[in-house]
């Protein structure tokens, strides 16, 4: 395919054999990578392939971090809508995919929920796939994860999830402006 880089076609292999042998997985994926590098839209590819091509029967869902931790802020101040309830939609499926971790604020509050989210999913049996600007392991000059969350999420990510590093191109560069898709 015109415009899409070897590194982001390996990139893409991982994802799609590990979508293929969902959900007999061993552990989670963790997609880093800069802004504009594709792993939020590969992350939502590999739900739908497993959602719709597979048509898997099984309960998936896709949680951008920064938009649930304001639902569950706006949960304290609605009797119809409890904290706990949100949490239990989010918890309670087989493939959680969890966008932009990292890039919600950084209160204590916070991280105690992404934790929650983390540990439930894992000891339900649960599959998880984050996608996050922040590396899981320092690297040279910039934020990593623990960074922005807590040492307990990162040590939680490392046992859980396979990293997978996202090309350094941007995504919307090298491949949308081609027509191409991955």
């Amino acid at each position: 395919m015109v415009g899409i880089s070897d590194s982001h076609r390996r990139v893409c292999d991982r994802v799609r054999r590990w979508a293929e042998t969902w959900p007999n997985v061993r552990a989670g994926l963790a997609l880093t990578g800069i802004a504009g590098s594709g792993k939020t839209h590969l992350a939502v590819a590999l739900l739908q392939r497993i959602v719709v091509e597979r048509q898997a029967t099984r309960r998936a869902r896709f949680v951008f971090l920064p938009q649930l931790m304001r639902e569950i802020q706006a949960s304290w101040k609605d009797p119809d809508r409890t904290e706990e309830a949100i949490l239990a939609e989010v918890c309670g499926v087989e493939l959680l995919v969890l966008d932009q971790l990292g890039a919600e604020a950084s209160g204590a509050w916070v991280q105690e929920r992404v934790e929650h989210i983390l540990t439930r999913c894992f000891d339900g049996g649960g599959s998880l796939v984050t996608t996050s600007i922040y590396p899981i392991e320092p690297a040279g000059a910039g934020m990593a994860l623990d960074e922005r969350t807590s040492g307990s999420v990162v040590s939680l990510l490392k046992e859980a999830c396979r990293v997978v590093k996202m090309p350094e191109d941007d995504y919307r560069d090298t491949v949308l402006k081609h027509g191409q898709d991955l």
